[in-house]
């Protein structure tokens, strides 16, 4: 038997055990997803809520699916130590635009100010390159992983890790980057001025 049919008997409807505590008792999957649906993105949340957020909260703060740089700056006026570019995988707003295409004005206008992370996709090494290449101080991906898993369990999981990371240095090794540090806009096509002929 297929182990997804087998927990689907065993176990029901897969839920959102984080919003259990914010529905009735005894609600079923469905209406968990209802509850999620319709609390994220949460409509009265504001740039006023993150400023009182930073008030009550002194530890790291990451603000996650900053897709213009105005945004960026806000999050940075309200305290944040970083922002994480996202479109959640574009499934929350399908006309959103793409991270790679957003990252490098989200980098300039922040600048050295908070560090910028890209999510979304990403699923091979060259695309953590270019992201890097972007400005990018971290990337988030978990497909990769998800399928590996799927596939072959934590050896699956260390496959797709040694995959990236294959990728990356074969990358690096094509586009004459020994070390990873130094990657920047100058090894992108599009970002380097095309030479003047006179």
């Amino acid at each position: 038997m297929n182990a997804r049919v087998g927990q689907y008997r065993r176990h029901g409807m897969p839920a959102l055990g984080n919003f259990a505590p914010y529905e009735r008792a005894g609600a079923d999957g469905r209406q968990l997803a209802a509850l999620f649906e319709a609390s994220i993105p949460a409509p009265a949340q504001t740039w006023e809520w993150l400023n009182l957020l930073r008030q009550q909260w002194a530890g790291t703060s990451i603000v996650k699916g900053v897709l213009h740089p105005q945004d960026a700056l806000l999050a940075l006026q309200a305290g944040a130590d970083g922002a994480i570019v996202s479109n959640h995988g574009a499934r929350q707003l399908d006309a959103a635009p793409a991270t790679v295409d957003m990252l490098p004005a989200v980098c300039v206008a922040v600048g050295d100010r908070m560090k910028v992370m890209i999510d979304s996709g990403i699923r091979r090494g060259s695309d953590i390159v270019v992201a890097r290449c972007l400005g990018a101080a971290f990337g988030f991906l978990g497909r990769p992983f998800l399928f590996g898993a799927v596939a072959g369990g934590m050896s699956g999981v260390r496959k797709a890790i040694h995959t990236l990371s294959r990728e990356i240095a074969l990358v690096q090794a094509q586009i004459g980057c020994a070390c990873y540090d130094r990657l920047g806009p100058q090894y992108l096509a599009a970002t380097v001025p095309p030479p003047r002929f006179q």
